[in-house]
């Protein structure tokens, strides 16, 4: 997991302004287009406001457990068990 220092290091050192600026090059010169970003998240960039992400296209895999969790605790509330209570810290 990335540290919330190292990404104001980054942004202290305009490392996003300049990555930006090879990406927009890139585009501009017909070259490729990043593939890192998220299908639901180009088209929620490009305009598009029904998005609607699943679980599933969360890669971070704590992030999805602790997800899939509170799902299984909006489903059957009954069912959730202590340990799982304690584990999420939101």
């Amino acid at each position: 997991m990335v540290k919330p220092f190292c990404l104001l290091l980054g942004l202290a050192k305009d490392e996003y302004y300049i990555i930006g600026r090879v990406i927009a090059v890139s585009l501009v010169h017909g070259g490729p287009a990043p593939h890192f970003f998220s299908r639901h998240f180009v088209e929620y960039i490009c305009g598009k406001t029904d998005v609607s992400p699943s679980i599933e296209d969360v890669t971070d895999p704590d992030i999805q457990n602790v997800l899939q969790e509170i799902q299984r605790w909006i489903v059957n509330p009954r069912c959730a068990s202590e340990n799982s209570r304690k584990s999420i810290s939101v």
